[in-house]
This record gives C-alpha cells, structure tokens and sequence, in this order.
C-alpha cells in the first residue's frame, strides 16, 4: 500500500500527486508550509553510551587493581555495565546540551566519590562496602574517624588515580 504524503499549502491541501484535496478555493500555487512535529521521545546516544561504559569499566578496574583482587572476577561487573550505561545515557541526553554536558559531570564526579568511598571501605575493613554497612555503619564509621584520615593520608595517590578522568577534562 502507497502512502500519499501530505503538503499543505497556504489556503489548499495537496498530497503527493499534486490532487487538490480541497476545492474551495482557486487553483494558486503558493509556498509550501511544512509542518514538522517535534520529537518527545528520548534516545540513547551511542558515543555517551559508549563513555559511560568506558568510565564505568576503568572506576570497576581500578577498585579491582588497587584493592588486590585482580580483574579475573570482572563478568558480572561487565555485564552490568551496558544497562548502567545505557540508563545514563539516557539521562543525560534528556535536556539541552549545556544541561546535560554539566549533569554527565556531576554524574561522574558522584560515581568517582562512590568508587572512591569503596576503596577505602576496602582499604580499612578489608571488605566492600554494602547498603546495609551504610545505612547502619554510618554511627560506627564516626567512631573510626582518626584511622578513616589517616588511612586516606597514606592512600593519597591511588585515590587521584580515580580522579584521573575527572581531572582530565
């Protein structure tokens, strides 16, 4: 089935093979008003995607290398890093370009201060940090608060090598 386009003139409506649809009024060719409906719906865009997935990927590689545990246990965190991308990107890519280049930023900088919370977290109790460990540990952590600076102090270099990318740009 043939689809006629529709091109509506200024007093008259054509559609494709030039058939005036309406009668009305005299036979006046004038410009041609197209009508363009605006696009509602978000898409991702693949190159944010594919940023988000690579930042993802070198905060995950990082916490694994620095922590010891080396990066033989990375499929989960691999797997897991499309769909986080993907939503990211998504909602980065639901404003304007200004707002979106200043929230893709703000989004980093949180999920470098998280990967960075989970190095230390690792660093002190030798173990990584879980929701329950912040929603309950919050009262203890206050307790370890001379060890939670020094430990910082002594770590000083690989937290910037999580900072890395922030800096960067």
């Amino acid at each position: 089935m043939k689809s006629i386009s529709l091109v509506i003139h200024r007093h008259r409506a054509y559609n494709s093979r030039n058939e005036c649809r309406s009668n009305a009024m005299p036979k006046r060719r004038h410009k041609p008003i197209h009508v363009h409906k605006r696009a509602t719906r978000v898409e991702p865009h693949w190159p944010v995607i594919a940023f988000f997935a690579l930042f993802l990927l070198y905060m995950e590689v990082m916490l694994k290398l620095l922590s010891g545990d080396g990066v033989s246990d990375m499929l989960f965190p691999f797997i897991m890093l499309f769909p986080a991308a993907i939503l990211l990107s998504l909602i980065c890519g639901a404003f304007s370009s200004k707002i979106n280049f200043i929230l893709a930023r703000i989004i980093c900088a949180v999920i470098t201060v998280y990967f960075m919370v989970q190095y230390m977290y690792r660093f002190i109790f030798k173990t990584y940090m879980s929701f329950y460990s912040v929603t309950v540990g919050v009262e203890q952590a206050m307790g370890f608060g001379g060890t939670i600076f020094s430990a910082i102090g002594r770590n000083i270099l690989q937290l910037i090598v999580f900072c890395f990318l922030l800096l960067r740009s």
